[in-house]
């Protein structure tokens, strides 16, 4: 029975996710583009309540779903080129069968199993960064008269909560005592937004820029807040090797205009 349920609900959710979002590029009208991705959460969510409640867990799960969800959705309505828009949607499905057929059942792997596994439950939160940053920039680009002080911070909040859900998953963390943390974190993200949509690039381009200042900035808080704390000799290797590659990512590889 739980082996029908891991893989048969991994499965079904998987390709109602992708579904999902295929039919919706095909919908041309507001109203019922609106009505169509409202039914499309709902329905999601309701059948993951359901696996919630029967297994008694997956809470963290349903929240990085629904986050893919958002991601790959805003992907798709700012992204023109066909064969992306088909990578997201099979990107989304199978990140959707993952989290339910291997992500909620982690804890019932052995330790060095769960690493993999976490690991990859971060990435797709990068993604959902990405995702999230991109749309910042591109909503700038396509709608000027827009507010970026606005766009920035809802970008900046995503980037601080996504880090909260990173941190949970490898420390033991208190919202109220790294709250300080988050709130420098989403400062920052708001800096770097600023000064980066000055910059003559592409928004999948800036997205992807600022991501990187981001990741690398979570991760050494993580490893601040482990016991160890941030082991700098042999961080600094991690950090001059990703500052020379960001300067030669934007010298020879980025396309200025």
């Amino acid at each position: 029975m739980e082996f029908l349920v891991r893989y048969g609900f991994g499965i079904i959710f998987g390709l109602l996710g992708s579904v999902g979002l295929f039919m919706i590029q095909s919908i041309s009208s507001k109203g019922t583009y609106a009505l169509f991705v409202c039914g499309w959460f709902l329905v999601m969510s309701l059948i993951y309540v359901w696996l919630i409640r029967f297994l008694r867990r997956g809470v963290y799960e349903f929240a990085l779903s629904v986050s893919m969800m958002l991601g790959c959705l805003s992907l798709v309505s700012v992204v023109g080129s066909p064969g992306i828009r088909l990578f997201l949607v099979l990107f989304l499905g199978s990140c959707l069968f993952f989290l339910a057929s291997f992500g909620l059942y982690r804890d019932q792997y052995a330790a060095y199993a769960q690493k993999p596994i976490r690991r990859a439950m971060m990435m797709m939160w990068v993604f959902v960064v990405f995702s999230s940053l991109c749309s910042v920039f591109a909503f700038t680009l396509f709608f000027p008269t827009w507010s970026f002080l606005l766009l920035s911070l809802s970008g900046a909040f995503v980037c601080s909560v996504v880090s909260f859900f990173i941190w949970q998953m490898y420390t033991s963390f208190s919202f109220r005592r790294f709250f300080l943390w988050l709130l420098v974190v989403a400062f920052i993200m708001i800096e770097i937004m600023w000064v980066m949509r000055l910059l003559p690039f592409g928004y999948l381009l800036l997205g992807f820029l600022a991501t990187w200042v981001w990741y690398v900035m979570q991760l050494l808080l993580r490893f601040h807040f482990s016991p160890n704390g941030i082991m700098w000799k042999k961080q600094f290797s991690f950090l001059l090797t990703n500052g020379l590659f960001f300067i030669v990512f934007l010298i020879y590889l980025a396309r200025w205009v």
